[in-house]
């Protein structure tokens, strides 16, 4: 639950609803107090540090992934694209050889 969620029971504020983090600046100490004392414990800074720098590392290795298969899928396609190129110009040899071997030997 965040600072914005914060749910106060006082009389005059709707109970159950959401306080804005505006409206408990202006509001009375005691207002304010009763909204921090529902708030969460805060995550102990280097429990926090640790977490943002896995996830970071997490989404620094799938974005090297995704970019190490992108190459190796441009890569297969330039291998594909150089066989298919081979493979024609082999047909197109082989089916004019003996054309002009007829035309030269006749």
């Amino acid at each position: 639950m965040s600072f914005s969620e914060a749910v106060v029971t006082e009389p005059g504020v709707a109970s159950g609803e959401p306080i804005s983090p505006e409206l408990m600046l202006v509001s009375s100490p005691e207002i304010a107090r009763m909204a921090r004392q529902q708030l969460p414990d805060r995550e102990p800074f280097d429990e926090w540090l640790r977490r943002v720098r896995l996830e970071e590392t997490k989404r620094v290795l799938r974005s090297m992934v995704a970019e190490l298969r992108a190459e190796q899928r441009r890569a297969e396609q330039r291998r594909s694209a150089i066989a298919g190129a081979a493979f024609a110009a082999a047909c197109v040899v082989l089916s004019v050889l003996p054309v002009i071997v007829f035309a030269v030997g006749a």
